[in-house]
Parts: C-alpha cells; sequence; structure tokens
C-alpha cells in the first residue's frame, strides 16, 4: 500500500508527487495522458512558445530601425513544430524526473473508492482494456479542469475552436472572432494577430481581464488596437450560424443593438471549470462548493484520508498555485500542518506589452476601503526602455500610508519577469523603503521598480517632465 495515491498529472499532481519522495513517502501517480496536464501539453508552455515566435517576427519586422535590413517571411508550420518540440522535451523531461525520484505511474483512467480508515483502492483502466488496482492510506484528487462552453444555439454545431485547436493549427486564420474577456482570450488574439491574422474581434460582456489592474488594461486595450485587435465589451451572443474554418456568423446585441458579425473562425475562451468525471462524490464523502471539491488551507476535503489540489479545487486556474497547492497537500498527507498561502499570487499577461501584476489593485483598495497610495513611473523615464525601442509602459506601485507594499503592477517589456520583486516584498512583509535600498542595475527594466519605490520616498530620479 503507498502512503499517497494522486489522481491526475498536471502541475498540482506531479509536483505532489515529487514533494512526497523528497519526504520520504511511497507515491503513486495515476494520469491517462501525458504527464504536465494543461499547462504543459495545451497551455502554458505551448503558448508562450507561440507568443515567442510572435514577438520575434514582429522584431524582426521593425529591425530597420537598428540598422538591419532585412526579408522577413513567416514559415507558420515550423513555429508550430518548434512549439512541440519544446512540450516533447519537458514531457520526456518530466516522465525521467519522476522515474528517477521512484514514482509509480500508472497509465489509465482512474477511479477512487474507499475501502476503509486510511484506506482508498483506484480502479485503473488502462488503454488496452487493462485493469489494476492502486491502494494508498492517503488520495490527492488533482484532476485538473476542462473546458466548458456557454449555452448559446448553434454554438455547438459551429465547430469552435478551443485554446487545444488554436495550438495546433496550421496556417494562421483571415480574420477571427474570439469569445472570452480573460488572460487566454487576448494572449491567442495578440499572438495570431502578430502572425499575420488581418482582423480579429474579441467580444467581452464587460471589461477585458477582469481582477486586472483596470488603468493598465485600458493602456493594453489601446495598444492591442494598433495590432487590428478590435474589442467589443458588452456584447451579448445570442446565436451562432456556419462552421468554423469555413465561415462563421454571430448574431449579437451589442450594448442594446442587435448585430451581426462575419468571420472565418471563432475561438471561444470563455473558461474552463473542475473536472469530476469519474468521482463518486457521494461516496467519497467529498463536500463540493461552486462545482469544485471543497478543501481548506491544508488541502483537506471533508474525508480525512482525501486531498484535492490545482484547478480542481476551484481557487485559481494557474499552474504556479497548483505547483504550491500540490506541495502543501503532499507534505500533509505525510504528516505536515502546512497551510497556503494566496497573498501573493502573481497574474501575468503574454501580449506584447506584456502585462502582470501581485497584490492589491487601486479598485480592491478602494472597494474594501484600504487607505493607499500610488507611485507611477513611466518606461519611457528609463534608459534600457527607450534603448531596446520599448517606451510603451507602465509601473504602478500601491502602498499602505505607513508606506508598506500592497501591490505592485507593470504594464511592458519584461513586466512578467520584474513582478516577482512585488511578490518577494507582499510575502515578506516589505515596505516600500525596502526595495528602494537596492542598488538595481543600470540600465536595465528593473530600475522602474526601483524608482517607483524612490518615489514612494519622495526622492524621484529620473522622473522626467511630461513622460507621466
Amino acid at each position: 500500500m503507498y502512503d499517497v495515491v494522486i489522481l491526475g498529472g498536471g502541475p498540482a499532481g506531479y509536483m505532489a508527487a515529487i514533494r512526497g519522495k523528497q519526504l520520504g513517502g511511497s507515491v503513486a501517480l495515476i494520469e491517462k495522458e501525458k504527464l504536465g496536464g494543461t499547462c504543459l501539453q495545451r497551455g502554458c508552455i505551448p503558448t508562450k512558445t507561440l507568443a515567442e515566435g510572435a514577438y520575434r517576427h514582429q522584431l524582426a519586422l521593425k529591425s530597420g530601425e537598428y540598422g538591419l535590413q532585412a526579408s522577413v517571411k513567416l514559415d507558420y508550420p515550423r513555429l508550430v513544430n518548434k512549439k512541440n518540440q519544446v512540450v516533447k522535451q519537458l514531457t520526456e523531461g518530466l516522465d525521467k524526473l519522476l522515474a528517477k525520484l521512484g514514482v509509480d505511474i500508472f497509465r489509465g483512467e482512474g477511479t477512487p473508492f474507499q475501502e476503509g480508515p486510511a484506506h482508498i483502492r483506484v480502479e485503473v483502466d488502462g488503454a488496452e482494456g487493462e485493469r489494476k488496482n492502486v491502494r494508498g492510506r492517503k488520495l490527492l484528487i488533482a484532476t485538473g479542469s476542462k473546458v466548458s462552453f456557454p449555452s448559446i444555439p448553434g454554438l455547438i454545431e459551429a465547430e469552435p475552436l478551443t485554446s487545444d485547436e488554436a495550438l495546433d493549427l496550421t496556417e494562421v486564420p483571415r480574420d477571427m472572432i474570439v469569445m472570452g474577456a480573460g488572460v487566454v482570450s487576448f494572449e491567442l488574439s495578440y499572438i495570431f494577430s502578430a502572425l499575420g491574422t488581418e482582423k480579429i474581434t474579441a467580444l467581452c460582456r464587460r471589461r477585458i481581464l477582469p481582477g486586472v489592474e483596470a488603468e493598465l488594461t485600458r493602456r493594453l486595450r489601446a495598444q492591442l488596437r494598433r495590432e487590428n485587435i478590435q474589442i467589443q465589451t458588452g456584447a451579448n451572443v445570442k446565436a451562432v450560424r456556419g462552421k468554423s474554418g469555413e465561415e462563421v456568423e454571430l448574431e449579437l446585441d451589442l450594448n442594446g443593438k442587435n448585430t451581426i458579425l462575419k468571420a472565418q473562425s471563432l475561438l471561444v475562451t470563455t473558461g474552463r471549470g473542475p473536472n469530476l468525471q469519474g468521482l463518486d462524490l457521494a461516496g467519497l464523502k467529498l463536500e463540493t462548493e461552486q462545482g469544485a471539491i471543497k478543501v481548506n488551507k491544508k488541502m483537506e476535503t471533508s474525508n480525512p484520508d482525501i486531498y484535492a489540489a490545482g484547478d480542481v479545487v476551484g481557487n485559481y486556474q494557474l499552474a504556479h498555485v497548483a505547483y504550491r497547492e500540490g506541495e502543501v497537500a503532499a507534505e500533509n498527507m505525510l504528516g505536515g500542518k502546512r497551510e497556503i498561502s494566496y497573498r501573493a499570487v502573481p497574474y501575468c499577461v503574454f501580449t506584447q506589452p506584456q502585462l502582470a501584476g501581485v497584490g492589491l489593485t487601486e479598485e480592491e483598495a478602494k472597494k474594501n476601503g484600504v487607505e493607499y497610495k500610488v507611485y507611477k513611473v513611466p518606461y519611457g523615464s528609463i534608459g534600457r526602455a527607450l534603448a531596446a525601442g520599448q517606451p510603451f509602459g507602465l509601473v504602478k506601485l500601491i502602498g499602505d500610508p505607513q508606506g508598506k507594499v500592497l501591490g505592485l503592477h507593470l504594464l511592458g517589456e519584461m513586466a512578467t519577469e520584474l513582478v516577482h520583486l512585488g511578490a518577494l516584498a507582499l510575502e515578506n512583509d516589505m515596505y516600500i523603503k525596502d526595495l528602494a535600498k537596492a542598488i538595481y542595475a543600470h540600465p536595465t527594466f528593473a530600475e522602474a521598480v526601483g524608482e517607483a519605490a524612490h518615489q514612494g520616498l519622495g526622492m524621484p530620479a529620473h522622473m522626467f517632465p511630461g513622460l507621466a
């Protein structure tokens, strides 16, 4: 009997397996597909590989201002092949790592049953009809999420693209309609626009990127318009006709006006929901909340022998959160008492410019009655940004009246890397003066964060007039 049985090999599951072995436990991991889950196979990694190709394509087209004379031609199938190679390399590396650690991997569909106290049996149906029983003292459910579609007449019949299919297209669509207001919607919109899609119309019910710093999303929206991405807020799709890939027609209520939109392709990125397929929730005595498995801060469920982590618990659909939840679950399944903290969870949007943040937004501070001060530094005041031809951007540092860091939000080049300065500050209860103490190498993009901290102390050095 194993100490820990893990159902699902995505970020939460495989990280729990790694931590479980590091702590000396015996671990079995059950996965019906390739290891890595949505993040590695259909999400984070393949998307960012395509985004890197889109970014390099844009840079090549603009290389003339740096004295480079070149003829640029996109070979999209080759870019897709590069994406596949990256995914393959990471998948094989993960397989080897778990094998080296001594994690026993069972391939197939797993169905868990409780056979007694500290006795969980998982029936595994293999690909070739082979059936095995895996038993453990504790079970971690890390079955991830699945694509969810809104209930719209004709939508399913139109066979729209999801993020899964969009990543495996063999050619760039001529034009596209995107349904969804979240991160995936705008990352894919940016990718296809940068790679040659002539027109993209993004449909959102309300604002774009809900939960993200509003001032920065407004600036990003203006920049995306320049990339032939038209954003329509107040859009309520009433019906879909035709077939994606040929021609699709959407009938919608656009701010009270009946409107028809047509395009070659339709991409639906309206969200993913917890994957509870194959789980006998009542039999396992698992409580749910808003369609997700209910857990406490130790990742414990209502059943003392079962833990859950990742997308299936419905907190955040972020791989880096799933990693941490998997670690916490593994430690506690093996006798620990660790609790999860969500106080410093960064968000990242890999558009161009990039958008990232951590901690309180200005809107959240106002809504919750939190006293705060804001310090802003435009990228145009940073030498590295001008040298790199990336002057469009803004750093927004938020602190309380005593100078404690409450949030850091960035729009611009390297934003998804710089955000970790804010995560470090929040996790360690740092003050703005602490960020100002560091010596920031010159010239770097990180100087923008240092400049914002010095502004918080009333001593900015490079805030030239007219740049804010």
